[in-house]
């Protein structure tokens, strides 16, 4: 089992340590917790950005984009809405309908 948090703010690895022990002690009081193997972490690059909350938190960072229609658009995310996404790509600025969004992942800048 993975937990994934995030954080508005970014989380430091004490946040993980403490729920990853929390867990633990969960495990020991109901032994079917305890039968599972967990991973607690933050979402890192690659992973997919799927609320608000994430897109928010993420704008003005290089993002890659999938459409449902399979076509895929690189750029710096230079803002959101409940109905768009704005991407800055080499030539111009995009608002790409969240209806329309697969996915949405981090890349990262050299």
């Amino acid at each position: 089992m993975t937990v994934l948090i995030d954080g508005y703010n970014g989380l430091n690895v004490s946040v993980c340590s403490r729920l990853s022990r929390f867990i633990q002690r969960k495990g020991e009081e109901d032994a079917s917790i305890g039968d599972y193997s967990y991973e607690v972490s933050s979402p890192g690059i690659g992973c997919d950005i799927n609320n608000q909350d994430q897109l928010k938190a993420n704008v003005g960072r290089l993002v890659k984009l999938k459409r449902i229609d399979g076509i895929g658009h690189i750029g710096k995310m230079i803002g959101t809405s409940p109905e768009n996404l704005y991407i800055k790509d080499q030539k111009e600025i995009i608002a790409i309908d969240q209806s329309i969004v697969e996915e949405v992942k981090v890349q990262v800048e050299i």
